[in-house]
């Protein structure tokens, strides 16, 4: 089921998922039954997290990507450094 949805979607039904636990309401059984649902939702989310860190990786260091490490904050936003 979790493979199907985007990050995003993943993100907002663990978010819904984690508030309807959090509300105390849920009977034991169908609480425990979404926390199993929750620690899918949580895996997926974080595997689309590692893929998209490991493209920005690939990126950066093929020269691709934006050179973070020598950028001058005061040259980027106008201000003074200091």
């Amino acid at each position: 089921m979790t493979q199907s949805m985007s990050f995003e979607q993943s993100l907002a039904k663990l978010e819904s998922l984690v508030a309807r636990l959090e509300s105390g309401d849920l009977p034991l059984d169908q609480a425990l039954a979404e926390y199993e649902e929750g620690i899918s939702l949580v895996r997926s989310c974080r595997s689309s997290l590692d893929r998209a860190e490991l493209k920005i990786q690939k990126l950066v260091d093929r020269g691709n990507g934006p050179e973070v490490a020598s950028s001058n904050p005061a040259e980027l936003f106008g201000g003074t450094e200091g």
